[in-house]
């Protein structure tokens, strides 16, 4: 971390040469492994069971102002308004 921290800032600019970025466009698009999809269905799961734990212990207001804003990414001023 010290070595990193202590190289000048020069070493980790950019060239700014177009044809770096012509290459670096050229190049495929990482394809999800097994690994990747198993780990987002189990924080998927995990996220399921966790829901299903908090749901019952809390109002439905509050529960549909969290699944509104946190799950659908609705603005909250907008969820507020729809919830009175």
């Amino acid at each position: 971390m010290r070595d990193f921290r202590d190289r000048p800032q020069h070493l980790y600019q950019g060239s700014g040469d177009s044809q770096v970025q012509q290459l670096l466009e050229t190049q495929p698009a990482r394809q999800p492994d097994e690994a990747s999809d198993w780990e987002r269905e189990y924080q998927c799961g995990l996220f399921a069971w966790a829901a299903a734990q908090v749901r019952p212990k809390v109002q439905e207001a509050t529960w549909q102002a969290f699944w509104q804003t946190a799950v659908e990414g609705k603005p909250g001023k907008d969820v507020a308004s729809s919830l009175g």
